[in-house]
């Protein structure tokens, strides 16, 4: 009888270990099929750090890359268009501090590229200078 239990333990512990990384690798696939990236990678973290030698876990390493890529781009577009509205609003500081953030922590994206034209002028309007160009 106590093999027996011994048996069953191991093998409902098993059953555990399985359902436990199926959901997770269920969870990274609802982040992705959402763009819900920033959520994608921490799943496949929590993945990676749980089950480093299941399977599944060389497709989720050779993914991480993509899901990184694709959470700085949202990154980056959602500070874009918080720098649209804080303009409108005419909070240029505040405009300007993000821009310089995006410029500082994603200087590759195009986004970047394009702050970097507009900071002088951003910079002219967080100190006041208001001359219509």
């Amino acid at each position: 009888e106590v093999i027996a239990l011994l048996d069953r333990v191991r093998r409902e512990s098993a059953a555990f270990v399985s359902e436990q990384r199926r959901r997770l690798y269920a969870e990274i696939e609802r982040g992705v099929e959402a763009k819900k990236w920033a959520q994608a990678i921490e799943a496949a973290n929590r993945f990676l750090e749980s089950h480093p030698d299941a399977p599944e876990a060389q497709l989720v390493r050779t993914q991480m890359p993509t899901l990184e890529g694709n959470a700085r781009i949202e990154e980056v577009r959602r500070m874009r268009d918080e720098i649209r509205d804080l303009l409108e609003r005419r909070r240029y500081s505040e405009a300007h501090e993000l821009a310089r953030t995006v410029v500082e922590k994603y200087p590759e994206t195009a986004a970047a590229a394009e702050l970097r034209e507009q900071m002088s002028r951003l910079s002219d309007l967080a100190s006041g200078k208001r001359d219509e160009k």
